[in-house]
């Protein structure tokens, strides 16, 4: 069993009486001879099968094999080291057993220092190769396996190591690249500074390859230091620079989706101008070129029409007007119509020729000269349906890459599909609004003039008929005042909605207003038997338009009379309260519900069947009328308690400081 601390040796001699003689001496300088042999083939045997750890051959050999041919054949089974005995020392049979890795050798006759030393320097030589061939073989492993090229050089600025990564960018093979200065095989320069935030960009260099191609690669260099000094090690003393080291990264495709997002974004700005300027979508195509592609088309279909082109845009503009109308030639079907369905497509193109075939198109030249290679078409959905189509196309080899620029192509569809449908969905209620306006406009004209005629008419007839006729005029002279009541109020309400109604304020007595629009009700109080408290504290002076706040306490006040049950209670109160007057009418009505409350002021609302005994504009168009003088309107109710409307004004400010401004 081999010992730990002894080497165990092949001797391999023809004499007998000197392999003896060696055994003996090597096992008194403790090795371990682990066999003698007398011939090549004889040595070659015994090293396979017992794997010494060095070989003490003799060159001169019985037998058609020598020493030398013998050391070549066994270090190809396995690397052992061998150190030559010879008795000659010509230069010849040096020559030879140098040319086979020569460990070491020994004259004849020889002393046991000698003898000692070859074999130790032949086994220490043995064992640095085999540690640097291990390291080697490790650092190969390492940056074999690194996703970054590494390049390595001497402190003479010479290449000594490149990884496959940096053969892949650099376009140099390591053998190649082996002793060549580093500038001629890493060709960095400065990268043109793109625009957009800062962000949105990624520090690199452009790396010219060996066949003169351009790639974009973050670069970093590193300098490689020895030891100042073994007194020095392990406190940060640097010695002489032995090397520099690179890592090289391609960023082409992080660029790339930097690009894309950027392009997307500013597109994505331009995309609120669709509500109402036919030009926006254009540029929102023009945005995603070439970022995105040469070419950017939509699509469109009106409800369940055909699809047409609505938009193209080229990275070269002069060519968006040639392709437009060579795509308006349309022949029908292609991947637009397959991305309307809802299914958006990538699709290689095997040449230039089949992009109008994918697009649905007759051939052209306009739509060839894109030389297009890939297309990605996706669907533009809006609430449940589909507006059309949006395509890329793109002639850059690599540009495009698979479910990334699918899932790019769909998140745009959505956007640009939601911009279209806002703005027809604009473009519908502008139409609806000029309709009602044109629908106000026949009623304030062309029905208020014959209205005013038959209630004239029905005043006439109160005169001068019989108290039959009295009534029924009467009745119809209260209907038609209704009637105007109501075209004044849906006027009003479309001013409002237009910001078109105006008002004019001055400094208005509180008191007066008051007055002024409860003796328009003195007798329907009267007749339902109604009480009515008054509560004006001061000469309060409010800033506002008489008519327009006598519209709104008009509305209150007859609100309160309506649903008062008869022998029931108003109240009306006025208070100055720092900068602004407030309004309060209140009634012993049955109230109304909690949940009522927010929607009182709205547009055309009404409560519940039972209280729906108006249009539902007056304290839309109250809250409307008290907003515009810069006050607050709201209501306070609960069910059995009756109910109080509160609204403030602006309070005018004193006589003499009018009289001042």
């Amino acid at each position: 069993m081999k010992s730990e601390n002894r080497s165990r040796i092949l001797v391999v001699e023809d004499e007998q009486i000197v392999a003896l003689d060696l055994r003996g001496r090597l096992t008194q300088l403790g090795y371990e001879v682990v066999a003698t042999a007398a011939t090549g083939a004889a040595a070659i045997a015994r090293a396979a099968e017992l794997h010494p750890d060095l070989v003490l051959m003799d060159i001169k050999l019985s037998g058609p094999m020598d020493g030398i041919e013998a050391a070549e054949k066994i270090q190809q089974i396995r690397e052992t080291p061998v150190v030559y005995l010879t008795a000659f020392g010509d230069d010849v049979t040096l020559t030879r057993a140098k040319a086979r890795e020569l460990y070491g050798y020994v004259l004849k006759p020889f002393d046991e220092r000698e003898l000692q030393i070859a074999i130790e320097v032949a086994l220490f030589r043995h064992r640095t190769a085999q540690q640097l061939a291990e390291r080697e073989a490790w650092l190969a492993a390492v940056l074999g396996g690194v996703s970054d090229g590494v390049v390595a050089s001497d402190a003479a600025g010479r290449v000594r190591l490149m990884n496959g990564v940096a053969e892949a960018l650099s376009g140099w093979r390591a053998e190649d690249a082996s002793g060549r200065d580093l500038g001629d095989v890493l060709r960095l320069a400065p990268a043109e500074r793109a625009g957009g935030p800062a962000w949105a960009a990624i520090p690199h260099r452009v790396l010219t390859r060996r066949d003169g191609a351009t790639l974009p690669v973050e670069a970093h260099e590193r300098v490689i230091h020895g030891d100042k000094g073994h007194g020095d090690k392990g406190h940060g003393d640097k010695g002489a620079p032995l090397g520099r080291v690179w890592v090289l990264r391609d960023v082409t495709e992080p660029l790339q989706i930097l690009e894309s997002q950027r392009a997307v974004m500013e597109a994505s700005a331009e995309l609120p101008a669709v509500l109402d300027d036919p030009q926006a979508l254009e540029r929102v195509a023009r945005r995603l070129v070439p970022a995105l592609g040469e070419a950017c088309i939509v699509h469109l279909a009106e409800a369940s029409g055909p699809l047409e082109v609505e938009v193209v845009a080229c990275a070269e503009h002069e060519r968006a007007a040639d392709l437009c109308a060579a795509l308006r030639q349309a022949r029908g079907g292609g991947l637009p119509e397959v991305a309307r369905r809802g299914e958006a497509v990538l699709r290689a193109l095997p040449d230039p020729e089949a992009l109008a075939e994918a697009l649905g198109a007759v051939p052209s030249p306009a739509i060839t000269a894109i030389g297009a290679r890939w297309l990605v078409s996706a669907p533009l959905p809006a609430r449940g349906r589909t507006l059309g189509a949006l395509t890329l196309v793109t002639s850059r080899p690599g540009r495009c890459h698979g479910a990334r620029d699918l899932a790019l192509a769909q998140d745009l569809g959505r956007r640009v599909a939601m911009a279209i449908d806002n703005a027809r969905l604009y473009r519908d209620a502008q139409r609806a609004i000029h309709l009602r306006d044109d629908a106000l406009a026949i009623v304030s004209h062309d029905l208020r003039n014959p209205l005013s005629a038959v209630i004239a008419g029905a005043e006439a007839l109160r005169r001068d008929a019989t108290d039959r006729v009295r009534n029924l005029a009467g009745t119809i002279q209260r209907a038609g005042r209704g009637m105007e009541r109501l075209i004044s109020d849906l006027l009003d309400a479309a001013r409002l909605d237009d910001g078109h109604l105006a008002v004019e304020s001055s400094a208005c007595a509180a008191r007066s207003l008051i007055a002024d629009a409860l003796e328009a009700f003195e007798l329907q109080i009267a007749a339902k038997e109604l009480s009515l408290s008054s509560d004006v504290r001061g000469d309060a002076e409010a800033l506002c338009d008489r008519a327009r706040i006598g519209q709104v306490l008009s509305n209150l006040i007859g609100n309160a009379v309506k649903f008062t049950p008869r022998g029931g209670s108003i109240g009306v109160r006025v208070q100055a309260d720092g900068g602004h007057v407030l309004f309060a009418v209140s009634d012993s009505g049955p109230g109304i519900p909690p949940e009522q409350i927010p929607h009182l002021f709205e547009r055309f609302w009404q409560g519940t069947a039972a209280a729906r005994q108006g249009t539902g504009l007056g304290l839309y168009i109250a809250r409307g009328i008290v907003d515009l003088h810069g006050g607050r309107i709201w209501a306070e109710s609960s069910p059995g308690h009756g109910s109080t409307f509160l609204f403030t004004l602006p309070r005018a400010p004193p006589a003499g400081a009018r009289e001042e401004a």
